[in-house]
């Protein structure tokens, strides 16, 4: 069988995908400073996500190729599993931001044969790009046979990078069969702006507990108490019980309290593979209005955040609508309002907080709630 020779290239040494950054492979025919601004193009030229594969020709988009035979004994349950990238747009994207792709594989084997946990390997030969993953979402049950399943990551370049065409490939292992793979071009054209500080992607999709390490704050306007809250469990920090009687304020700018967590491993964190946040809040909010925010590096005050980008007041992050008990998912783009910046840049956040309203009308009731946070996560796909 005849070996592409770029094909053999970008699956030598392939790194484990659930890292949080892939360090891209030395050598290799496309890494030299000639390379960079032509022959990077990769199968299918200069357009979004290209898929060849191991025998394939370069402007296949089927599914991957795979590297040998099935393995002895058991054909039916050794079968190379289907594995294709895809990516929601096809244009260039800035250097400096990082670009959605989604990976597919399907568990080809009969079905008298056992679920199979997939490893996932992803790689490039090309020294700047660096991968971003949910791994908490990656391939951890099995996958039954005639079952497939599709995960989000993303792929980047540093801001600077020269425009072209950045070349990558994914493979898929399991116990009894051969490897199978696919690959994928990120397009890069222009430079984006930068992140305001030096993030970087969290390990997890968790939050709270064993997630990013959030050390609790609380706060409120002159005059009112804030909330009080503890953890739930003194054996766990991924819920919270939450008591709030902040008194009554007639002010309506300083009719506010809440709580939130800052980010610490690590302090400045690059979300930009996920859209939004999801967290259950169980228990009364009474009269209080509950609204919840990212904190952004460019509405964080610098002299009480060293990680923030705003030099001088008001400075407040993008707030959600009005949210209310159970279950709520709320996407970066419904929180507006911030202050410099009214939006969420998700390439720099800082931390997440709860604001809880306090009615300033004499005819409300006064804001008195109790409730427990949990299950504070990022989410994608919103």
């Amino acid at each position: 069988m005849r070996t592409d020779r770029r094909a053999a290239v970008l699956l030598a040494g392939l790194v484990p995908l659930a890292l949080t950054c892939v360090p891209a492979l030395p050598g290799g025919p496309y890494d030299s400073p000639d390379d960079a601004g032509s022959g990077l193009a990769g199968p299918g030229g200069a357009g979004g996500a290209s898929i060849g594969g191991h025998g394939a020709s370069p402007s296949s988009t089927g599914a991957g190729g795979s590297s040998g035979g099935g393995g002895p004994g058991a054909p039916g349950c050794a079968l190379p599993w289907p594995v294709s990238i895809s990516a929601p747009s096809s244009g260039a994207s800035p250097a400096g931001t990082f670009v959605p792709f989604q990976l597919t594989v399907t568990n080809p084997n009969d079905a008298s044969c056992a679920p199979q946990i997939p490893k996932v390997s992803c790689s490039s030969p090309f020294p700047p790009l660096s991968f971003q993953m949910d791994a908490s979402q990656w391939f951890a049950a099995p996958l039954s046979p005639g079952q497939s399943t599709s995960r989000l990551f993303s792929v980047g370049v540093p801001a600077g990078t020269p425009s072209g065409g950045y070349t990558f490939a994914c493979t898929i292992s399991q116990p009894l069969g051969p490897a199978s793979w696919a690959m994928a071009t990120l397009t890069i054209g222009g430079s984006g702006p930068p992140p305001v500080c030096l993030s970087t992607p969290p390990t997890t999709s968790a939050i709270l507990d064993a997630g990013l390490m959030t050390p609790l704050y609380t706060y409120a306007a002159a005059g009112l108490r804030a909330p009080d809250v503890v953890p739930t469990s003194p054996a766990s920090f991924s819920s919270y019980d939450v008591t709030v009687n902040p008194g009554v304020s007639a002010d309506p700018s300083q009719a506010w309290v809440g709580f939130g967590f800052n980010f610490q491993n690590p302090s400045c964190v690059d979300a930009s593979l996920f859209s939004g946040v999801r967290f259950t809040i169980t228990g009364t909010l009474g009269t209080c209005s509950l609204n919840v925010s990212v904190v952004t590096s460019e509405d964080s005050l610098t002299p009480r955040n060293p990680f923030g980008a705003c030099t001088m007041e008001p400075c407040y992050p993008p707030m959600s609508g009005p949210l209310s008990t159970g279950t709520s998912t709320v996407s970066f783009a419904e929180m507006t309002g911030g202050m410099p910046m009214a939006t969420v840049d998700a390439r720099a956040l800082n931390g997440i907080q709860w604001t809880l309203n306090v009615p300033t009308d004499p005819t409300t009731p006064p804001c008195v709630a109790s409730f427990t946070l949990s299950d504070v996560s990022f989410v994608a796909g919103l």
